[in-house]
């Protein structure tokens, strides 16, 4: 008796914990495809394949930061101290210091092929590269 009354309970519990879990839609970027997302404090920045996009109202408002990656769309994205790192698909890596304000490329020594992901981790920078290409490092915030 106590092994079904035990098992009833366990499984009350599973169906009541998990039906208060949800995930919603923020506002804003529902028609647009998301391929990454990087966070510093209260700003959280979206790649997409328009752009660069940011809110700091967790998702409530969505703003384009700069719209300079319109050919071919972020991929993915990372932020690591002030900096905030970018990689367009056949386009390379790029940096902005001002939140998506302005970019410079950091490609040197860089193969120009796809780019899968970035990471950051502390003065480290890598990237992940597409068809076989490996793992890329800098040490100086993607500069070579």
């Amino acid at each position: 008796m106590k092994v079904l009354f035990l098992s009833i309970l366990i499984i009350f519990l599973l169906f009541a914990f998990e039906s208060t879990a949800q995930w919603e839609q923020t506002n804003g970027l529902a028609n647009t495809p998301v391929f990454s997302l990087a966070v510093s404090g209260s700003s959280l920045f979206a790649g997409t394949k328009n752009g660069v996009y940011l809110t700091t109202d967790h998702g409530i408002n969505w703003v384009e930061v700069n719209n300079v990656f319109k050919k071919y769309g972020i991929i993915s994205l990372v932020y690591s101290d002030t900096n905030l790192f970018a990689a367009e698909s056949y386009n390379g890596v790029f940096l902005s210091i001002n939140n998506g304000i302005s970019w410079a490329a950091v490609n040197n020594g860089l193969p120009m092929v796809d780019i899968n992901c970035l990471f950051a981790s502390k003065s480290y920078l890598f990237a992940g590269l597409f068809n076989n290409m490996g793992v890329y490092r800098s040490t100086n915030t993607g500069t070579n």
